[in-house]
């Protein structure tokens, strides 16, 4: 068995966000059973868990890169600059995605380790935070200065950028947006926000949504760029998730970072017993999986980014 070079690992699954279109938001369309079952992942579980994927070969120190976030908000972790302590002192890359609603130091002993941090945005206006995200956006902008900062003096070149969710209402915010990351030098990446969570997104696409949330939808995303791309999708597409390793504060092995915990077939198993030399198999015959390719969901959301 080849090892893992991406890793998608919730440390925190709770997320403080009121996004409609996530299955983790406290306004979510999908309801409220994934954002309910959230937990943290206890240091001293996280740095066992490494030790074992390590010996099993699943993944491997300074070739392996971890995300330690999925579909909650890391920065929420009780022990959060621990976490990164343990999965850097070990040897590996580890990236960052927040929406930098909560301001927490990132340890200078661990910042040559830290590949990306992703800082999530609905717009760039009190409007559009008032629409989605729910937070105070001087207080955002606030807090996105501080951390690349604190990250820019001790390293100039780590990868920081703003994933700006392009809706119907905040096309117009786009140009100061783009300021602003020049000003303080990070990346500007736009991209088409969609129903986020394998439950939404089935439901819209497959036309089962209720009628009443489906308008809500058309009303403010994108839906017409987004049938475009997944109109785009090669029958010979692989899906990148085949070859990413995913899994949640619980130390469960997951189908893939888009199946929600309302998905039938959304855990494999528990880290320790899961046969690591079947699973791509496992995932790849999955139902689930299939539906997703059916629907073109999988182009969909790896292909996203606006040009």
């Amino acid at each position: 068995m080849s090892f893992y070079e991406h890793v998608f690992w919730d440390i925190a699954g709770a997320c403080n966000s009121k996004c409609r279109y996530c299955c983790n938001g406290a306004n979510s369309l999908s309801g409220g059973m994934h954002r309910s079952m959230a937990g943290f992942l206890p240091r001293e579980e996280f740095e066992d868990a490494l030790v074992f994927l390590t010996e099993r070969g699943a993944i491997a120190p300074n070739k392996t890169r971890i995300e330690l976030y999925n579909w909650g908000e890391p920065f929420l972790h009780p022990h959060f600059e621990t976490m990164l302590r343990t999965v850097s002192k070990m040897g590996f890359s580890f990236g960052l995605s927040t929406n930098a609603s909560i301001l927490k130091t990132i340890p200078v002993d661990t910042i040559s380790k830290l590949a990306e941090v992703r800082f999530s945005m609905p717009g760039f206006s009190q409007n559009s935070y008032d629409r989605m995200h729910g937070f105070n956006f001087n207080v955002i902008c606030d807090t996105i200065r501080a951390i690349t900062a604190s990250i820019r003096t001790v390293s100039p070149d780590t990868n920081i950028g703003i994933a700006f969710h392009l809706y119907k209402f905040n096309l117009s915010e786009i140009v100061e947006a783009k300021e602003f990351c020049k000003q303080i030098g990070i990346h500007f990446f736009p991209l088409y926000a969609y129903p986020n969570g394998f439950s939404m997104a089935k439901s819209f696409f497959a036309g089962e949504i209720p009628r009443r949330s489906a308008k809500n939808i058309e009303n403010e995303l994108l839906v017409d760029k987004l049938d475009i791309i997944r109109q785009k999708r090669p029958d010979d597409y692989v899906c990148p998730q085949s070859s990413i390793l995913v899994l949640d504060e619980f130390c469960n092995v997951l189908q893939c970072c888009g199946t929600d915990r309302a998905v039938l077939g959304h855990i494999l198993g528990k880290l320790q017993e899961v046969d690591f030399d079947y699973l791509q198999r496992l995932r790849k015959n999955a139902a689930v999986c299939s539906l997703c390719a059916k629907l073109k969901l999988d182009y969909m959301w790896h292909n996203a980014c606006a040009n």
